[in-house]
């Protein structure tokens, strides 16, 4: 960065070069998602293989359990099996395991989940009263959490509940692989849905809608374009101080996260693994350069300054993880998740052991400004948590740009 601080002009071609990426990136991603296909449903991944058809009698509810909405003292065909006194179950062996030994009149406990209602909850019955044919195990498979009125699914038929087993006769192995079969039929095209509601196996026509420009998108895109104007302002109007370079660059690398918070995950094709990559780019280096920039912002640290490596150690972490995930073809897969994140935890807590071990030779002045950044940021956070809270059960997976709004803070 000091190579930047006699040289203004260069910095502002950097700048501009940096942001007219992002939004070109962002531009490109907010037109495919406005014209992809969209049943208009809510689905997930089923929690088990373990398929109740078969209501039963339960001998009592759980000693002290209250589930609203889901009853907890009956079997429902439809609900899902999860574990048998405590032990989890993922297939029918496992099943046929956990009931070896047990006298018929032994009371057992078992963990359900009913999609319906998307609760989970623990009842006891009578050994005897499980016959052999009360389970089916299934395929991979998704659920509906819920159908948009009027919408595409509720026109084919779908209910909450209901289970899919294949999308156009094609299984599937999550709901991210059962969102990319039917996106690729694309809008307007009729698919069919094999599904399983409770004792019935049914298959459903479903005509795909265009998903359109949703508020969520707008309110996304206008709050990633605010953080993307801040950090232009700051680049380009100061760029001989440190402080606002950096800062400047920190509100950009996280405007394109804000940007592309509708990029659909699991998606194929070179421009989603580019764009995976700027995703990922951006978070990392972001923050990495927002942990180098609380060295010189709201005040100067110079007692973090005197040791120039305390800067770029987490600038060395985000390089070497960037350049793992890259490796590894920039897969979403779980390792490349867990690697993502892990880098991620690493950074902020070598951030907080930096600041832990130096707070004593922190300025007064220093507390007093920060002390009003983190208050703002929690308020954020929070903010953030109640919007989670009230929209979690919505249909519209687009409204994820609502939650966004105190950001703004």
């Amino acid at each position: 960065m000091a190579y930047f601080d006699n040289r203004p002009q260069h910095f502002r071609l950097v700048a501009v070069l940096y942001a007219g990426v992002l939004l070109v990136l962002a531009g490109m991603n907010f037109v495919r998602n406005a014209s992809r296909a969209t049943d208009e449903n809510l689905f997930r991944t089923s929690p088990s293989r373990l398929y109740v058809v078969r209501s039963l009698t339960t001998v009592r509810p759980a000693a002290g359990l209250q589930v609203a909405g889901a009853q907890a003292d009956s079997v429902r065909a439809g609900d899902f099996l999860i574990a048998c006194n405590r032990r989890e179950i993922e297939d029918a062996a496992d099943w046929q395991r956990a009931r070896q030994g047990l006298a018929p009149d032994s009371v057992i406990a078992l963990k359900l989940f009913r999609p319906a209602q998307g609760e989970g909850f623990t009842i006891r019955l009578a050994a005897a009263a499980l016959p052999d044919s009360c389970v089916l195990e299934l395929p991979p498979s998704i659920y509906i959490v819920a159908v948009e009125k009027g919408g595409a699914s509720d026109r084919a038929g779908l209910l909450p509940g209901d289970v899919i087993l294949r999308i156009n006769q094609q299984s599937f192995r999550d709901a991210a692989d059962a969102d990319r079969i039917m996106r690729r039929a694309g809008s307007g095209q009729t698919i069919d849905y094999e599904v399983r509601r409770g004792l019935q196996s049914l298959t459903l026509h479903v005509t795909l809608a265009r998903l359109g420009v949703s508020l969520g998108m707008v309110i996304s895109l206008l709050i990633g374009l605010a953080f993307l104007g801040v950090g232009l302002f700051l680049m380009l109007h100061r760029p001989r101080i440190r402080a606002a370079r950096l800062v400047g660059l920190v509100f950009a690398a996280f405007s394109f996260t804000v940007l592309v918070t509708h990029q659909q995950a699991g998606e194929a094709g070179p421009f989603s693994q580019v764009l995976f990559a700027a995703i990922i780019a951006n978070i990392l280096f972001g923050t990495a350069t927002g942990i180098h920039s609380s060295f010189y912002f709201p005040k100067e640290r110079p007692e973090l300054l005197q040791n120039p490596w305390l800067g770029r150690v987490p600038y060395v972490l985000a390089a070497v993880a960037f350049a793992v995930i890259g490796g590894l073809g920039f897969a979403q897969s779980e390792l490349a998740r867990f690697l993502f994140l892990a880098t991620l935890g690493l950074m902020l807590l070598y951030y907080f052991v930096v600041f832990l071990l130096h707070r004593r030779q922190c300025s007064v002045e220093y507390k007093r400004l920060s002390r009003s950044f983190k208050a703002v940021a929690a308020a954020a956070v929070a903010g953030m948590l109640v919007l989670n809270l009230l929209l979690v059960r919505n249909v519209e997976q687009v409204n994820a740009g609502v939650l966004l709004l105190p950001l703004l803070l």
